[in-house]
């Protein structure tokens, strides 16, 4: 007879199946096709702890982003394309030899809640129930060894960023009951967050073919009424044809560095199978976090925050043609003091360069 957990369990890994490898499927048609100009890439990105059995503190993030084609120099040309590498050019960070840079979009929403979802009453002891939908506009230079991402976060916290809306309807297609005690989230905000975070790249070649080891430290800055800090970390990446990007991407809190703002390239053929694990490990000291602080000029719900938070993450990827695939395993540090235990969820990562 099977038991209530292990029914729990058998649904969530169906749901990991289904988001993780169906885009798979657009891979044969991406890798057929001829070589020609790039123009940018598709990514998108779905959090959720619902892979771990759970509907509590972070509850779920997404986020789509585009960017566009890289620019190695300026080409003063007539047509829109030229236009546009010229424009990309003069917002560059860095102006030396061999970077190239892009710019980047993304459109996001990300959805907290406390850990007891069914109280319709306020719980002062947990953290608030918030939402945000926000958009993304930055600016990256990159060579194969460095990378330095610009970005402007401008988006709506509080019922019209309709988060609740979108965790009802993921509950009612997952057959979920719905949350009771949006009623108390925090209310409306605009956000405004700017970040700069640098990256770095060392490569170690094994004596395999195609094989061989990263690590990827970073350190970025963000300064906004919905989010203030800095963090720093590394990511260690071992395997066969890594891809030439600059790590998995989380969906940063406070907009930050979107999902992997880099076209999927593999490093020694243009097509191809890559496959590869990684770790990444980053702390975070915190001055400000609207989601724990509460509202900026108004009075709301609030708890008690950390001033410094904690994030690893275990994964596999894969690249396929012009599409790359992930999967991380994330675990955060408590976030406020009354947080029984730290918070595990689960990424699912995908990019397609068209």
């Amino acid at each position: 007879m099977i038991t209530e957990n292990k029914k729990i369990v058998i649904k969530n890994i169906k749901r990991f199946f289904v988001l993780a490898f169906i885009p798979f499927f657009l891979a044969g048609p991406a890798a057929a096709q001829k070589a020609r100009r790039e123009k940018g890439g598709f990514f998108f990105n779905f959090e959720n702890d619902t892979f771990y059995g759970t509907d509590k503190n972070y509850s779920s993030g997404l986020n789509f982003s585009w960017v566009s084609p890289e620019v190695y120099h300026m080409e003063e040309k007539n047509s829109f394309q030229g236009k546009m590498d010229s424009f990309i050019h003069h917002l560059a960070l860095i102006r030396r030899e061999g970077f190239k840079s892009a710019l980047h979009i993304s459109l996001a929403q990300k959805i907290f809640t406390p850990e007891d979802i069914k109280e319709t009453d306020l719980i002062e002891n947990d953290r608030p129930y918030a939402g945000i939908t926000y958009m993304v506009f930055g600016i990256q230079s990159r060579d194969s060894f460095r990378m330095d991402t610009l970005n402007i976060q401008i988006g709506i916290l509080g019922p019209h960023s309709y988060a609740e809306n979108m965790q009802s309807f993921i509950h009612k297609i997952l057959g979920d009951k719905l949350p009771q005690g949006w009623d108390n989230q925090l209310k409306d905000e605009l956000i405004i967050n700017i970040s700069y975070g640098t990256k770095r790249k060392w490569i170690s070649e094994g004596h395999i073919q195609g094989f061989s080891g990263e690590l990827i430290p970073h350190l970025r800055g963000t300064m906004g009424n919905g989010y203030t800090g800095l963090d720093a970390g590394a990511e260690l990446r071992i395997g066969w044809n890594i891809p030439d990007d600059f790590g998995t991407y989380l969906i940063k809190r406070g907009g930050g560095i979107p999902a992997v703002p880099n076209t999927p390239r593999l490093r020694n053929q243009r097509y191809g199978f890559g496959l590869y694990v990684f770790a990444a490990v980053f702390g975070q000291a915190v001055m400000r976090d609207i989601f724990l602080d509460g509202n900026t000029f108004r009075k709301s719900h609030h708890v008690e925050r950390e001033k410094f938070y904690g994030t690893g993450a275990l994964g596999v990827g894969v690249t396929l043609g012009r599409v790359k695939v992930g999967y991380s395993a994330v675990w955060q540090s408590k976030r406020f003091v009354y947080q029984t235990k730290p918070h595990v969820y689960g990424a699912i990562h995908f990019s397609i360069m068209l």
